[in-house]
């Protein structure tokens, strides 16, 4: 009975041990073929938008409206400077625009006045060289008389009363004729005058027009300035770390803290040298999140960096000092993350660890 027990052990086990064989054997496989055409790793994690916020003039903060890790909307406000000093050259730079536009008000009057006088002292002029012809007409006149009366006088057919009065007459259309050529002179000189003051008003006027432009420009400068007394949140997302306080002075250009975007994040996979020769832009990628008990979320690569993550550091490897040890290098991949669903996207932060598999098929 003992050799029968122990052959029908051998016809069990050896089934079992060929269908074991055959199982593992699929899974051999199946992995082989797998890895053929998917790459992984787990050195990758998510990425985003980190921005810091700095304010661009310097004060005392008068209000915070925001504490540690608070989500805030794009445009909210973060903190307030104080604003008194900034309202105050405000309000000199609004003075200087209204007394720029009364100079310029003031300088074209004064053209106007000019044109006027122009105007006045160019009919004075015309009516004076009228009266210069009309004069020259009658002293015409009063020549022909004078020698005619002065030809009778010769010959007593006159008295001398009438020649007395042809030469009076003459002499006094001589003077007119001087007076009305000095009067035309001096309203040309009148004319040619007002003309120099239009000129010089019009300079005037073009001078006090550029301090007007630079008057318009300090207003809104000076409103620009006291806007950025208000510094609001540049995008969704949310605060780092409240590292501020009121009563704190900040100056323009220093970082004070960190927002980070709630929308834009991706994933830097670093994958190494040897697993890149069939990755490209475009492939799709299975992204499973540590902190979600590996949650998966789909994605695509985007691109490569062109150096080694070895090479961006600090102090980069120098291979030529004549200690070379070859080690394989990490080349930083980015993924896009093509997950819509906002419940698991508020879950994810910048720094989290996921394991990155990408299908090369």
């Amino acid at each position: 009975m003992e050799p029968q027990k122990k052959s029908r052990k051998k016809f069990v086990i050896i089934p079992i041990v060929i269908i074991v064989l055959c199982i593992v054997s699929y899974y051999i496989y199946n992995s082989l073929e797998y890895n053929k055409v998917h790459e992984e790793t787990d050195n990758a994690q998510i990425e985003g938008d980190i921005v810091p916020i700095i304010p661009r003039t310097a004060g005392y903060i008068t209000a915070i409206h925001f504490s540690d890790n608070q989500f805030v909307h794009a445009g909210d406000t973060l903190f307030i400077i104080d604003s008194r000093e900034l309202k105050t050259k405000l309000q000199q730079a609004e003075a200087a625009l209204s007394n720029a536009e009364a100079n310029v008000g003031s300088a074209e009057s004064l053209i106007k006045t000019g044109e006027a006088n122009l105007s006045v002292s160019k009919a004075n002029a015309d009516a004076s060289k009228e009266n210069i012809e009309n004069a020259k007409v009658r002293l015409s006149k009063a020549i022909k008389d004078y020698d005619r009366y002065n030809n009778l006088l010769k010959t007593k057919s006159i008295t001398q009363q009438q020649f007395d009065a042809a030469l009076t007459d003459k002499q006094s259309n001589e003077a007119q004729l001087a007076a009305n050529q000095k009067q035309y002179l001096a309203s040309q000189n009148q004319a040619a005058a007002a003309l120099a003051q239009i000129n010089n008003y019009t300079k005037q006027v073009v001078v006090a027009k550029s301090v007007l432009e630079q008057r318009k420009q300090d207003v809104e400068y000076a409103k620009l300035q006291l806007s950025y007394t208000v510094v609001t949140a540049p995008y969704d997302g949310f605060i780092y770390k409240k590292i501020i306080q009121i009563g704190q002075y900040v100056q323009p250009g220093a970082q004070l803290f960190n927002m980070i975007s709630s929308k834009k994040m991706w994933v830097v996979a670093n994958f190494k040298e040897t697993q890149t020769n069939n990755l490209k832009a475009g492939q799709k990628a299975e992204i499973s999140i540590d902190a979600l008990n590996g949650k998966k979320i789909y994605g695509t690569v985007q691109s490569f960096s062109k150096a080694t993550g070895s090479r961006l550091t600090l102090l980069p490897p120098d291979n030529a000092t004549g200690n070379f040890v070859k080690v394989v290098q990490r080349i930083p991949i980015k993924i896009s993350i093509d997950e819509n669903d906002s419940s698991i996207l508020n879950k994810l932060s910048v720094g989290m660890n996921v394991v990155v598999n990408v299908s090369t098929k």
